[in-house]
C-alpha cells in the first residue's frame, strides 16, 4: 500500500513502513512491530504527518554530515589540542570502517552497544590468541566516540547524542605499581638512549613531579618558576588534564635535574623552543611509547608503564611526610577518594617535612636542597 511518500509492505507476520527521510533524502526501512494492518495503517499516517511537519516548519538544527567526513574535522582539532592525537586516529579509522559513510544522526546506541560487545571479543593484535580487547581499552575508544558528538553539536554539525544512552564498561582500573630504588635506578639507566635523548630527562622528570605524561609533553618554560619552587599545570579542554582548572607541583631537586639535562640537550642542539620538552625542530613530542617502551624492556620492567610514574612519586611524597591533603592537591585529583589509595603510605604524625624533602629518589649526579642557588632554567633560555 503507498501512501504519498510512506509505503507499507509485510514481511512474514510483520508490517514494515518504507519512506524517504526529508531532512537527510536517505530511505528508511523500518519494522512497525505489529502484525495488525490498522495499527500499521496508523503508524503510517502519524510518519507522514511528521515528514509534512518536519518539510513546513524546515527544521534546520539537524545537518547532514556522515562520520567520516566530520572525522576529518575532527582531528584536523585534535592535532592542535590533543596529546593523543596518535591514538585518536587509530580509534576514529576504526569507527569510520565501522560507520563512516553513515550520517551521525543515523549512528544509533544500539548500533554502538553492538559494537561494543563485539569488540571485547576480538583477540589482541599480534598477542596470544586467548587474549582479547580489554574493556579499559574499549572505554578509552568510547570516549573519544563521545568526544566526537559533543564536538559536532557544539560546532552545529549535528544535534545526534547518541552516546548519552550508552553505558561504559564497568572497570576496575586502581592499578597502583611501584618501584623500588634499584629498579627506578635500572629503569632511568635503560632510558639513557642517544637515539631518544629526551626520555631519561623525562623519565626523571616524571618520578619527581608525578605529573601525567600530557602534562609533561605539554609543558612550557614559563610554566616553571624557579625561585618560587613551584610549576605551573595548567588544564585544557580534552587534555589528559582531568582536573580541568589550574594548579601547582613542587620543583623538587630531581626535576631541576631533569630540567638542567634537557637544557644541555637543546643547547647542543641549537634548540630555542618555549616547550621543554621537543625535538630538534622545536615541537613538542606527541609521545613517549617509543623510547620508554625500549628503556622497560632493557630494564626487564615491561609491566611498567609511564603513567606508573604518579605512583612511585605518591607512595614515596607521603613516605616522605607529606600529607594526603597536600598529595591531592599536586596530583590533581578530582575526588578525595582517588588519593585514599595511597593511605597505607601516610605519616599522619609528620605534617610539615614533605616541604623540606630536597630528593624523593637518590640518584648519582648533582645531590642538592630545595633553596640552593641556582640559575633559572627560563632564564637560561633567554641567554
Amino acid at each position: 500500500m503507498t501512501s504519498g511518500k510512506v509505503r507499507l509492505y509485510k514481511r512474514g507476520k510483520s508490517w514494515y513502513v518504507s519512506y524517504r527521510d526529508p531532512r537527510t533524502g536517505r530511505r528508511v526501512w523500518k519494522s512497525l512491530g505489529t502484525d495488525s494492518k490498522s495499527l500499521a495503517n496508523s503508524a503510517a499516517a502519524k510518519i507522514k504527518v511528521e515528514m509534512v511537519e518536519r518539510g513546513f516548519f524546515d527544521d534546520r538544527r539537524a545537518p547532514t554530515i556522515t562520520l567520516s567526513e566530520f572525522a576529518v574535522e575532527y582531528l584536523a582539532w585534535a592535532r592542535v589540542e590533543k596529546t593523543s592525537v596518535d591514538n585518536d586516529a587509530r580509534f576514529v579509522q576504526r569507527f569510520v570502517s565501522e560507520w563512516g559513510g553513515k550520517l551521525l544522526t543515523e549512528i544509533t546506541p544500539q548500533m554502538i552497544e553492538r559494537w561494543k560487545a563485539q569488540r571485547v571479543q576480538e583477540p589482541l593484535w599480534g598477542k596470544d590468541a586467548n587474549r582479547h580487547v580489554s574493556k579499559n581499552t574499549v572505554n578509552h575508544e568510547l570516549s573519544v566516540l563521545r568526544e566526537i558528538f559533543s564536538k559536532a553539536r557544539k560546532w552545529g554539525k549535528s544535534d545526534a547524542d547518541p552516546m548519552k544512552n550508552v553505558e561504559f564498561y564497568k572497570v576496575d582500573d586502581k592499578r597502583d605499581v611501584f618501584l623500588d630504588e634499584q629498579q627506578i635506578e635500572r629503569l632511568l639507566a635503560a632510558c639513557i638512549n642517544p637515539q631518544a635523548p629526551h626520555i631519561h630527562a623525562m623519565t626523571l622528570f616524571a618520578l619527581h613531579t608525578g605529573m601525567r605524561r600530557g602534562e609533561i609533553l605539554r609543558l612550557k618554560w614559563d610554566d616553571i618558576d624557579y625561585r618560587a619552587g613551584a610549576i605551573r599545570v595548567i588544564s585544557m579542554e580534552g587534555s589528559e588534564t582531568k582536573s580541568r582548572r589550574q594548579r601547582f607541583v613542587p620543583l623538587f631537586e630531581g626535576a631541576k635535574e631533569a630540567l638542567r639535562e634537557v637544557m644541555t640537550i637543546e643547547r647542543m642542539a641549537g634548540n630555542s623552543s618555549p616547550w621543554v620538552f621537543c625535538s630538534d625542530d622545536g615541537q613538542p613530542f606527541k609521545e613517549t611509547k617509543t623510547g620508554f617502551n625500549r628503556a622497560r624492556r632493557l630494564a626487564g620492567l615491561t609491566w611498567f608503564r609511564f603513567h606508573d610514574t604518579r605512583h612511585c612519586f605518591a607512595r614515596e611524597y607521603l613516605l616522605c611526610g607529606g600529607t594526603l591533603a597536600e598529595l591531592r592537591e599536586i596530583l590533581g585529583h578530582r575526588t578525595y577518594e582517588q588519593t585514599l589509595r595511597y593511605a597505607r603510605f601516610a605519616h599522619g604524625d609528620v605534617i610539615q617535612s614533605a616541604r623540606r624533602v630536597g630528593k624523593l629518589y637518590s640518584t648519582t649526579n648533582n645531590r642538592g636542597e630545595v633553596g640552593t642557588k641556582e640559575t633559572n632554567p627560563t632564564e637560561m633560555k633567554r641567554e
